[in-house]
C-alpha cells in the first residue's frame, strides 16, 4: 500500500496537536506539518516541520509538495469580536491566508483539502430549530462572517480546481487543555463562584477532540465523498454540565438574567466595537442562552462513518 502524504496547517494549536498524535499512530501515512513558530512538542509529534504564514505566500511555497491531503485548521479570531478592526485582521488571516494555501495545493496537485470550518458559521439563529447543512447561514460578527467566507471560498475553489473539497463544522471542541467556554466554567468554580446567564437550561453543543480527529482521519480515506459536514457529539443543558463540572466540588451559582446582560450590551458593545475592544461575550452569542437550537448529524454519520465513543459525563478536567 502507498504511504499517504498528508500536512497539518495550525499543528500547534490544541485540535491540531491532537490530531498530529492520532496520525503517528496511523500506519503508511507520512506527516508534514506547517506552523508560524517552532514548537518543541510539535517537533515530537511531526518530524518534518516547515516554519511559514499562511499571511505570505513566498513563505509556504513548496510545503504542498507531494502531499495528498491537506488537513487545514489554522485560524484565528474571537467569537466574541464585533469591530470593523476585528474583521479585518481575521479576514487577512481566514480567508486571503485559506487561498494563499489553495493556490499552493492546486499548484502541488494535492487530491483532498480537509477544511476545519465551525457551527459559528450559521451565526444568530434566534428559533429553537434542528440546524443541519442545509440551514442557512446568517453570520453577523467577525469570526462568524471569515469563517464562512472561508467556507464558500474552499467549496468553490477546490470545484474549478478539481480537489476534493471537505468541510468540517465541528460544535465546541473540548477535552485536554481546550479553552472553550466548558474550561471558563472549569476554573471558575476554583475560585468558588459560577457566573450564569439565564436559568441554565440552554442547550451546549460539544464534540471532544479525539472525536472530532478521528473522523477528520477517516475524511481523508481514499474514495470518501466531499461535503460540508456537521461534527457534534452531544447536546446538553448548561446545568448538566455544571452539574457534572462540579461533582464533589464547592461552589455557589449566581444566575444572572438575561435581558439585564442585553441591557448592559446594548450601551457596551456599540462603544466595544467603535474602539476595537472585545467584551467577554457580545449580543449575538446572548441568543443561545434562550434558545435549544439542536444540531442533527445524520449526514456525517451516514457518509463519514461518524460514530463519536466520548461522552462529557466520562471526561475530567
Amino acid at each position: 500500500m502507498r504511504k499517504l502524504s498528508v500536512l497539518v496547517t495550525g499543528a500547534n494549536g490544541f485540535i491540531g496537536r491532537r490530531l498530529l498524535r492520532k496520525l503517528r499512530d496511523q500506519k503508511n501515512v507520512f506527516v508534514r506539518c506547517l506552523v508560524r513558530k517552532p514548537s518543541e512538542k510539535t517537533s515530537v509529534l511531526c518530524r518534518d516541520v516547515r516554519i511559514g504564514d499562511l499571511r505570505d505566500s513566498a513563505s509556504i511555497d513548496g510545503v504542498a509538495e507531494g502531499i495528498d491531503v491537506v488537513f487545514h485548521l489554522a485560524t484565528t479570531g474571537d467569537i466574541n469580536a464585533t469591530s470593523e478592526k476585528a474583521y479585518d485582521e481575521y479576514r487577512i488571516n481566514n480567508v486571503e491566508g485559506t487561498k494563499n494555501l489553495l493556490e499552493e495545493c492546486s499548484r502541488s496537485g494535492v487530491k483532498k483539502f480537509v477544511h476545519f470550518s465551525s457551527v459559528a458559521v450559521y451565526g444568530d439563529i434566534k428559533r429553537n430549530i434542528i440546524v443541519t447543512e442545509k440551514t442557512p447561514c446568517k453570520p453577523l460578527a467577525p469570526y462568524q462572517k471569515t469563517k464562512y467566507e472561508s467556507e464558500r471560498l474552499v467549496l468553490e475553489y477546490c470545484r474549478k480546481h478539481k480537489i476534493n473539497a471537505v468541510v468540517l463544522r465541528p460544535s465546541t471542541v473540548y477535552g485536554g487543555r481546550d479553552r472553550s467556554d466548558i474550561r471558563k466554567l472549569d476554573k471558575f468554580m476554583k475560585l468558588g463562584a459560577v457566573p450564569i446567564i439565564g436559568d441554565g437550561r440552554n442547550l451546549v453543543h460539544m464534540v471532544h477532540v479525539d472525536d472530532l480527529a478521528e473522523t477528520a482521519i477517516k475524511v481523508a480515506e481514499p474514495g470518501r465523498k466531499g461535503g460540508v459536514y456537521l461534527v457534534n457529539t452531544e447536546s446538553i443543558s448548561l446545568n448538566d454540565i455544571i452539574f457534572v463540572l462540579g461533582k464533589n466540588r464547592k461552589f455557589i451559582k449566581i444566575n444572572i438574567p438575561v435581558n439585564l446582560v442585553k441591557f448592559a450590551l446594548g450601551f457596551a458593545e456599540p462603544v466595544a466595537k467603535k474602539i476595537g475592544l472585545t467584551l467577554p461575550i457580545n449580543l449575538s452569542r446572548i441568543e443561545s442562552f434562550s434558545t435549544d437550537t439542536k444540531l442533527e448529524t445524520k449526514l456525517a454519520e451516514r457518509e463519514l462513518d461518524f460514530h463519536p465513543k466520548r461522552l462529557f459525563k466520562d471526561h475530567t478536567y
